[in-house]
C-alpha cells in the first residue's frame, strides 16, 4: 500500500484531537490515526473510552484491573454485549437515509492466558442470569401448556438473551422469534468458523446466510424438520474470542473472498500475561450498575435518530478519506475491510452516544438519546482506526504464517507445478485455502 505523506483535514483533526469535547488525557487512553502498510509493526493502539459515562468508565477500569486484561478487550466486549441488548430498538438514519442498528460483531484475539475468557465471563454475567430466567419461564409455560392440552400453534416460545449454537438453521429459528435481535456468544469463536458447512455439507450456503444476517437482509432457511423459516431483517450481535495461532487454520481464503472476515471487528492489541494472582471480586456496586445498564438497554423504546451537523461532517470526511485510500492499498485482503469500517463507524458512534449519555447514570431509569453528536462520532473514528490496524495484523497473521499450509503440502505443490506448469497458481491457492503469495514463496524455494 503506497500512501502519500500529506495528511487530509480529518487526519490532522484526529491526530491532534482538537475537538474540545474530546477527553483524551493520557497515552493509555488515546489512539492516533494510523496509516499502515502491509508488514509494518503495529503497536500502541488503544480504544478511547474516558468520554463514556463516568460510572461505566469506573466499571471498565475495574474489570480490566481485576482480570489483568487489556482494556481494549473490556471496551470491545461491553460495546458488543450492549449493542446486542439494544438490537433493533435503536436505529441510526445516516445522511443517505440508510438505517443501521448498533449491533457489532467482535472477536478478541490473544494467546491463551491473556484474559479473554475472564473478561467475557464477567461482562456476560447479567446475560447469563437473564438466560437462566428465560429458561425457567419457558419450562413453566410449557408445563402449563401440556397440562391444558392446548394446540401446537399455542405452544410457548423459548426466548433468549444469547445463544451459543452456530448453525444457520438454529440461529434462523431463534431470530424469527426475536424481532429486536439476539446475541451469538461463544467464548471460543474458532468453533463458529469451523462450523461452516459442517451440517449443511457445503460452506458456501452458510456463508451467504451469515452475510445476510450481518446485512440484515431477509433470508429463508430450511430447518431439520423440513419446515421453512423466513427471517425478516435479522438482527444479531456477535462476541467471542480466539487465539492468533488459530487464524491460519480457521480463516480459509473463501471467508476472505466472500467478505465474512471483513465483517468482524478484530480486537488484537499488544498483550502480556498476568503477573499477579488476584482474588478480589468486582465490587458489588459496579456489578449491580452494569446489570442495571443492561436492563436499561433491553428496555429502550423504539427510537430512530440522526447525526448532528458536526457529527455528519466528521462522518462524511472520514468516509471519503477511507474511500480515497482503497485504490492505494496494494493488498486485496486489506482492501475488503475498508467498506465495512465505513459502516461500523456509524454503529460504534451510535453505541458511543448511548454509553456516554447521562441516561447511563445509576439514578436514571431509562436510556434516551435524541441524536448522535460530534464527540461520539469523533471517538468512533478513532476506534475504527484501531480496528483498522488490528485487521492488518489479522491479514499478516493468516497470510505470512507457515502454518497456513499443513506441513507436508509444500512438496506436493512443488511436484504438481513441476509436472503441470500451466496450472493456475491463484486457482491452486484458492483450492487449498492459502494466499497466492504463499504459493509463490514455496515455488521460489524449490
Amino acid at each position: 500500500m503506497t500512501m502519500g505523506t500529506e495528511k487530509s483535514k480529518v487526519e490532522v483533526d484526529l491526530a491532534t484531537s482538537n475537538n474540545p469535547s474530546a477527553i483524551l488525557e493520557n497515552n493509555s487512553n488515546t489512539c492516533k490515526v494510523l496509516t499502515l502498510n502491509f508488514g509494518e509493526t503495529i503497536s500502541n493502539s488503544y480504544l478511547p473510552y474516558s468520554y463514556l459515562n463516568p460510572t461505566l468508565v469506573e466499571y471498565i477500569e475495574c474489570v480490566a484491573r481485576m482480570t489483568q486484561s487489556p482494556i481494549d478487550f473490556v471496551v470491545s466486549t461491553i460495546f458488543a454485549f450492549a449493542s446486542g441488548a439494544i438490537g433493533s430498538r435503536l436505529i441510526l438514519k445516516d445522511p443517505k437515509g440508510y438505517l443501521n442498528p448498533p449491533v457489532l460483531w467482535v472477536c478478541l484475539l490473544a494467546p491463551s492466558g491473556i484474559g479473554k475468557t475472564p473478561v467475557l465471563s464477567v461482562i456476560s454475567k447479567p446475560f447469563d442470569e437473564t438466560e437462566a430466567d428465560l429458561d425457567k419461564i419457558f419450562k413453566r409455560q410449557k408445563k402449563e401448556w401440556k397440562r391444558n392440552g392446548d394446540s401446537e400453534e399455542s405452544m410457548p416460545v423459548r426466548h433468549h438473551a444469547y445463544v451459543s449454537m452456530s448453525t444457520l438453521e438454529g440461529i434462523g429459528k431463534v431470530l424469527a422469534n426475536e424481532p429486536n435481535g439476539c446475541i451469538l456468544y461463544r467464548d471460543e469463536l474458532s468453533g463458529w468458523f469451523r462450523d461452516f458447512g459442517r451440517y449443511s455439507g457445503s460452506g458456501s450456503g452458510d456463508i451467504q446466510g451469515w452475510l445476510n444476517i450481518w446485512d440484515r437482509k431477509t433470508y429463508v432457511t430450511a430447518l431439520a424438520t423440513k419446515e421453512v423459516e423466513t427471517v425478516v431483517e435479522p438482527t444479531l450481535a456477535l462476541i467471542g474470542g480466539t487465539q492468533p495461532e488459530e487464524l491460519p487454520r480457521i480463516l480459509p481464503i473463501a471467508l476472505f473472498d466472500d467478505g465474512l472476515v471483513a465483517r468482524v471487528l478484530w480486537c488484537f492489541p499488544e498483550c502480556q500475561k498476568p503477573l499477579k494472582y488476584l482474588t478480589e471480586p468486582i465490587p458489588e456496586r459496579l456489578s449491580y450498575y452494569w446489570k442495571g445498564l443492561v436492563n436499561k438497554c433491553y428496555g429502550m423504546k423504539p427510537t430512530t435518530v440522526t447525526m448532528t451537523q458536526g457529527a455528519q461532517r466528521l462522518f462524511i470526511d472520514y468516509w471519503e478519506k477511507l474511500a480515497s485510500e482503497i485504490d492505494a492499498i496494494d493488498n486485496s485482503e486489506i482492501q475488503k475491510f475498508i467498506p465495512k469500517l465505513q459502516i461500523y463507524v456509524e454503529k460504534w458512534a451510535l453505541m458511543a452516544e448511548v454509553l456516554s449519555s447521562r441516561s447511563c447514570d445509576p439514578s436514571e431509569r431509562e436510556i434516551k438519546i435524541s441524536s448522535v453528536g460530534e464527540n461520539a462520532m469523533h471517538m468512533a473514528i478513532l476506534s475504527m482506526e484501531c480496528f483498522r490496524a488490528w485487521s492488518i495484523k489479522v491479514v499478516e497473521t493468516v497470510f505470512t504464517t507457515p502454518n497456513t499450509i499443513i506441513p507436508g503440502k509444500e512438496e506436493t505443490i512443488k511436484n504438481l507445478m513441476h509436472h503441470y506448469p500451466n496450472v493456475s497458481q491463484s486457482g491452486l491457492a484458492k483450492l487449498l485455502g492459502v494466499s497466492a503469495q504463499r504459493i509463490n514463496s514455496i515455488l521460489k524455494n524449490r
